[in-house]
């Protein structure tokens, strides 16, 4: 059996920040009633390598954890945009890097 959504609730609708609270059953006909979960907008991360062979990283302060953290640079796809055109973007806004080639 495969877990069904009983019903759902926004508590949350903002365009960084979406969530809900569903009512799920889960296998074994167990009853969740409170099982969160958080929508986002689609995203797209660039992994990108110098000439040199080094991997571009970002340090990002991410508040749930409250530490800052090494990451790949990237960041949410603007409407109608491209997941390359928004890579390229995301990585020139955090690092100053452009690409020369993408794979």
């Amino acid at each position: 059996m495969n877990w069904k959504t009983l019903s759902s609730e926004y508590i949350s609708r903002h365009r960084y920040f979406t969530a809900r609270k569903d009512k799920c059953e889960a296998p074994g006909d167990k009853i969740i009633e409170q099982y969160y979960v958080v929508e986002l907008p689609t995203t797209a991360c660039a992994l990108a390598i110098t000439e040199s062979g080094e991997a571009v990283l970002v340090k990002q302060y991410r508040h749930p954890v409250e530490e800052v953290l090494l990451e790949l640079p990237g960041g949410f796809i603007d409407e109608n945009e491209l997941p390359v055109t928004a890579m390229a973007r995301g990585l020139l806004e955090e690092t100053g890097y452009e690409f020369s080639s993408v794979e």
